[in-house]
């Protein structure tokens, strides 16, 4: 897949959202929403970070940190991922 620069904010939102809905954060990078932020490729890190600070708290479990996740710290999972 390639990033097209007409990919919005919105529709990486609408990803992380529903990212959001999952309950265990072993599974971010399996789902089909992640696969696809993924697979836009290192084009698309400019975009995604912009949600890195975002403090909305999701449905996401992890057992490393004992918490939720925030909708920020999926996005850096998720750029940690995209091969550069």
């Amino acid at each position: 897949m390639n990033f097209g620069l007409s990919q919005t904010n919105v529709e990486i939102d609408s990803l992380l959202n529903e990212i959001a809905k999952i309950e265990n954060s072993k599974e971010i990078i399996n789902t089909n929403e992640g696969k696809k932020i993924i697979g836009y490729g290192w084009k698309l890190l400019p975009k995604l970070s912009e949600f890195f600070t975002d403090k909305t708290e999701t449905n996401v479990k992890s057992e490393c940190v004992g918490r939720n996740l925030t909708k920020g710290e999926i996005a850096i999972i998720l750029a940690d991922r995209i091969e550069g």
